[in-house]
C-alpha cells in the first residue's frame, strides 16, 4: 500500500512498509503516436539514506530521473532500483540456486522476469516489453512489445549524459 497526495508541483508518495518519502516533480510531458512520456525529477529518502549500495545518479543525494532504473548486485542478492526509487528484491526462479541463477522473478505483484545475459540483465515485463541494463546494473535502453527501441541511455563514464527517445 502507498499513500500519495497530488500537489500542482509533483506528487508525494509514502511507500509501505518502510515509509520511504518519495518525491516527483514532472519537468516535460511527450509524445507520439504510440507512447506518451513523463520526465520527472525524483526524490527518495530511501536512495538519500542507503549508503549500501552504490547508487549515485550524479544530480544530488537522494535525487534520480523518473526513466532511470538500476540493478543493483550485493553479497545478498539482485535488486532493482526502480522508477520511483523502491529498492525491490529479486528472487532466483524456483529451479535455481542463487548463487547460479539466471533467471529471477520480481519480489513484487508485476510479474516481471529478470534475466543474467553475457551483456549484463534484461528485464521483462507481462506484456513483453523489456528494459536492458549493463553489467555495472545502469539502464542502456527500453523496448517496446514488438521489439522496437524506445529509449537509449548514453553515459559519458559513469554520468548519465542523455536519453534518447
Amino acid at each position: 500500500m502507498s499513500y500519495n497526495k497530488k500537489y500542482s508541483v509533483g506528487s508525494i508518495v509514502l511507500a509501505e512498509p518502510y515509509f520511504d518519502y518519495v518525491h516527483a516533480l514532472p519537468l516535460v510531458t511527450f509524445s507520439d503516436v504510440k507512447n506518451t512520456v513523463e520526465l520527472a525529477l525524483v526524490y527518495n529518502s530511501q536512495i538519500a539514506a542507503n549508503n549500501d549500495f552504490n547508487i549515485d545518479f550524479n544530480i544530488a543525494d537522494g535525487y534520480k530521473l523518473n526513466l532511470q532504473k538500476k540493478i543493483v548486485e550485493t553479497s545478498a542478492g539482485l535488486s532493482l532500483l526502480d522508477s520511483n526509487g523502491l529498492m525491490i528484491a529479486c528472487n532466483p526462479a524456483t529451479n535455481q540456486t542463487a548463487s547460479n541463477a539466471t533467471v529471477y522473478a520480481l519480489n513484487d505483484d508485476s510479474h516481471r522476469i529478470l534475466r543474467r545475459i553475457t551483456s549484463g540483465f534484461e528485464l521483462e515485463y507481462p506484456d513483453y516489453s523489456k528494459e536492458c541494463f549493463d553489467s555495472d546494473g545502469k539502464q542502456t535502453s527500453s523496448f517496446d512489445k514488438y521489439g522496437e527501441e524506445i529509449f537509449r541511455f548514453v553515459y559519458d563514464g559513469n554520468l548519465l549524459s542523455s536519453i534518447i527517445y
